[in-house]
């Protein structure tokens, strides 16, 4: 909508003026987690349409996850400033207070200001929620790949840990289907309220989750993993997918009937095809019958 720059005692920042947002996806799954439930086919289809458009223009976001998308909060619009500050609370201020004392200069604050929230004003909304991608740090043009990406690793693709472990050897797999990997993840975590990739412990237990999870590791990858290191004894060796176990945990949610949960996935196995080429491109996502019910 704008920008400006600031002169100050740490130099020039450029500033960039939005939209307001409010309360991040993640923030909602922890606050209201039934709202975003009762709503998760409208809210995951409108960010898959986003990501969509954003592919479909030569662009990748490359760091799709919980908290790099957040809601509307249209009624702001053309509130005055001072009701809108009052929906964020009283400001709470800490003062910064240096271990050593000559370190007091002017380019230290004398204080910091705990972020506001609108987790409260969105709960209480009539509307159906609606969101924004946010935050194109890691955004990129398809024609101008960047050597690596720093998404979460409950987020990250298969590809973009194997394209690293290999030093470049199966880099061609690494394409705009990073982003499916990361919205297959992002859609289970707002219907189950957790993570389905916990990121405890070292990176092979992480690959052994995926295999476990997703199913077979494509053979290309294998000389990057030692599974039998890292596989539970009651698995016998066999690494097979559990996916359809977990979701059916899920229905005893009200979000989900037991045709949702078949639909559902059926999905989540396209989305989350540990070979990314087999994973269906964002825009191919949109025409499954989960999201068209």
């Amino acid at each position: 909508m704008d920008h400006f720059r600031i002169e100050g005692v740490n130099g020039t920042h450029d500033v960039l003026v939005t939209e307001v947002v409010g309360p991040r996806l993640g923030d909602m799954i922890n606050e209201d987690p039934e709202l975003l439930q009762k709503q998760a086919k409208t809210l995951f289809r409108q960010i898959v349409s986003g990501a969509a458009h954003l592919h479909s223009s030569g662009i990748v976001h490359g760091d799709l996850h919980t908290g790099n998308v957040a809601f509307e909060i249209a009624d702001l619009n053309g509130m005055p400033e001072q009701s809108a500050i009052m929906c964020l609370g009283v400001p709470h201020c800490i003062p910064v207070i240096p271990r050593n004392h000559e370190h007091q200069t002017d380019s230290l604050p004398k204080y910091l200001v705990m972020p506001g929230t609108f987790v409260d004003h969105l709960v209480d909304a009539l509307e159906p929620l609606q969101i924004k991608i946010i935050d194109f740090g890691e955004a990129y043009f398809t024609e101008s790949r960047p050597a690596s990406l720093n998404v979460p690793i409950a987020f990250r693709a298969p590809e973009l840990i194997f394209n690293k472990r290999s030093m470049n050897a199966v880099d061609e797999d690494w394409d705009s289907r990073t982003d499916t990997w990361s919205l297959g993840c992002l859609l289970y975590e707002v219907i189950s309220t957790s993570a389905l990739f916990h990121p405890v412990g070292d990176e092979d237990r992480m690959i052994f989750d995926m295999v476990t999870v997703a199913g077979t590791l494509p053979e290309r990858w294998e000389p990057y993993w030692d599974w039998s290191k890292n596989v539970r004894p009651e698995a016998n060796g066999q690494c097979q997918s559990s996916l359809e176990v977990v979701l059916k945990d899920l229905e005893e949610y009200q979000a989900l009937t037991q045709d949702d949960t078949l639909q559902l996935a059926d999905l989540l196995q396209q989305m989350l095809a540990l070979d990314p080429q087999h994973r269906p491109i964002v825009a191919t996502v949109l025409q499954h019958p989960w999201l068209n019910d």
